[in-house]
């Protein structure tokens, strides 16, 4: 993304043998993706599989529809999509900080630099989260991951205004907004990974674990980008004069800067001050799921001891040859000789407070 980013920026506003920058841009990713898809097919060998019978046609349907059903009744799970819904509008319009900042009089490189840099601080700023939201689950329990995600967007939200609000457009300079950036990249994006995707593997069996992610993903995305986007156009426009097309002859136009800056700040941290307060349902309702997923298991294992699973192992904390290799394996990535594991992999840090044989609530 930082790669593609920069070099699109920068071909946008020229012109190559004839066509707008931005469409040789658009024809050359296209190539690529089709050349990389090819080559996949033709190297890339799948090992060989077992079949699954599954449902075909309507009774497909039906059973995805009872699916989502089922995971509606799960407040965690419905906590999830509102968060993720009003966490997600801020991220569908920050594709428009390339024209916030040529709108300002930034070059092409410097806009392009500015726009992809988040993407390489917010790698870091993935690790990162995941080292805080593992440390406060072992400390807080299943109250640790909701209280990362809320300092995360604590954090985020005034960075945010700072950087569209707080300078005045055409005033900031390139290392201030540079500074500001990689703070937010480092300490604003900590949620999906320390977060979002440990608790959804948490309120789930692990038969359904790939399904519940895919359906909150798919629910948060497709309504926020629905949203988003057209909500910062209509703000912009008609509450704070954008013009469009009316721009100096280097592309300068402070008015239009100012009147889209101004859009992008409601636009992004109005919701993120309401998935602030979603998070803040988490901690009442995350510990009492995870109970209830517990006892389920607790039940589904006195009634078929010999069909003891990990997941239900994990759920109830039952000392056997299983639940003892993988603890052993959790302390050991724990433990000082190799801490990096359980940093690495976020599925990992999951094992690491499920499989405690102790309520840590």
């Amino acid at each position: 993304m930082f790669v593609t980013t920069l070099t699109a920026g920068n071909m946008a506003s020229k012109n190559i043998i004839g066509l707008q920058g931005w469409r040789v841009a658009f024809v050359l990713l296209g190539l690529v993706s089709a050349v990389i898809s090819a080559m996949l097919a033709y190297f890339f060998v799948e090992p060989p599989r077992e079949e699954i019978s599954s449902a075909k046609g309507i009774r497909a349907v039906c059973e995805e529809i009872r699916s989502v059903l089922r995971f509606l009744t799960i407040p965690t799970f419905c906590v999830m999509i509102m968060q993720g819904i009003f966490g997600t509008i801020p991220w569908s319009v920050m594709g428009n900080s390339m024209l916030y900042f040529k709108l300002t009089g930034m070059g092409d490189m410097e806009s392009s630099i500015l726009t992809s840099e988040g993407t390489v601080m917010g790698m870091f700023g993935n690790i990162l989260g995941g080292l805080v939201a593992d440390s406060l689950a072992r400390r807080l329990g299943y109250h640790g991951r909701p209280l990362s995600a809320q300092i995360t967007v604590a954090i985020g939200i005034p960075l945010v205004f700072l950087q569209f609000y707080g300078i005045p457009a055409g005033d900031g300079s390139f290392w201030a907004y540079f500074a500001i950036i990689a703070g937010f990249g480092l300490l604003g994006s900590w949620a999906q990974f320390g977060t979002n995707f440990p608790i959804l593997s948490d309120i789930a069996p692990s038969r359904d674990r790939s399904k519940v992610m895919a359906w909150e993903c798919a629910l948060e995305n497709s309504i926020a980008n629905a949203i988003g986007p057209i909500f910062v156009a209509v703000l912009a426009e008609r509450c704070f004069g954008y013009t469009f097309g009316k721009v100096d002859a280097d592309g300068k136009s402070l008015h239009s800067a100012t009147a889209l800056v101004k859009a992008m700040t409601a636009t992004i941290c109005i919701p993120w001050v309401i998935c602030f307060f979603a998070y803040t349902i988490l901690h009442w309702s995350y510990p009492r799921d995870m109970k209830r997923a517990q006892e389920q298991a607790a039940k589904k294992r006195a009634n078929s001891p010999e069909k003891t699973t990990i997941q239900e192992v994990a759920a109830t904390g039952t000392a056997t040859p299983i639940a003892e290799a993988t603890e052993a394996v959790v302390l050991k990535a724990n433990s000082e000789e190799c801490p990096e594991i359980s940093a690495s992999v976020w599925s990992l840090s999951t094992w690491t407070y499920l499989i405690q044989t102790e309520d840590r609530h």
